[in-house]
């Protein structure tokens, strides 16, 4: 029983170590990179290889979380991780808007830019100022979940570790709740593809 339940939590946790926010990052490099044709031709193996990593990342950083003694140094990674990527998605959307510029300024361009890279562009910072909610969310239960679960480090009073241990239940079940609900909000394809999706078994369901 023992053995069970240790495997269960250590799958658990796998899911509990988020990486939406780097994933999301590179996603957005990847757009800015392919910046000619990135919405116009179709790249499965990125969105796979994305999914692919954060996978296998999260459930290798799982195992080891339950193997080490101390676990600090991984909540420190997450943390460091994950503010990186809030960082590099402002300079992504900076980025964004300096290549728009450009485009519109043909004058001061060092080079022209087609219809397509032109819209790639717009449909980049437009992505960046939706994702920000996203981004938010995602940032302020990360730090809350990873600071709670960290004090399983430190010698504190039986209050104390209970304490963090409610608060680090909350959040993950509010981040994994909330999370969905802001994207569905902000994120026009993810809404389309829900309702799609919904009308679908509801028409099912009917027959």
């Amino acid at each position: 029983m023992h053995s069970q339940s240790k495997t269960l939590q250590t799958i658990n946790f796998s899911y509990l170590v988020s990486l939406l926010l780097p994933a999301i990052v590179v996603e957005r490099l990847c757009a800015c990179y392919y910046l000619k044709d990135y919405e116009r031709k179709k790249r499965s193996h990125i969105s796979f290889l994305i999914l692919l990593t954060i996978t296998s990342v999260g459930f290798l950083l799982s195992l080891e979380y339950h193997r080490v003694d101390s676990t600090l140094a991984l909540h420190i990674s997450m943390l460091v991780i994950n503010l990186t990527a809030s960082v590099i998605i402002l300079v992504i959307e900076k980025y964004n808007y300096r290549k728009l510029r450009e485009s519109t300024n043909l004058c001061k361009s060092r080079r022209g830019y087609s219809l397509a890279e032109r819209f790639q562009v717009s449909e980049n910072i437009r992505t960046c100022l939706m994702l920000k909610s996203v981004v938010n969310c995602v940032s302020i239960f990360n730090f809350l979940s990873t600071v709670t679960a960290a004090t399983d480090n430190f010698n504190l009073s039986i209050l104390w570790t209970n304490a963090a241990a409610t608060v680090f239940n909350i959040c993950v079940l509010t981040y994994g709740s909330l999370t969905m609900v802001v994207l569905y909000l902000h994120t026009e394809p993810f809404r389309n593809e829900t309702r799609r999706l919904l009308a679908k078994v509801m028409s099912h369901h009917q027959y």
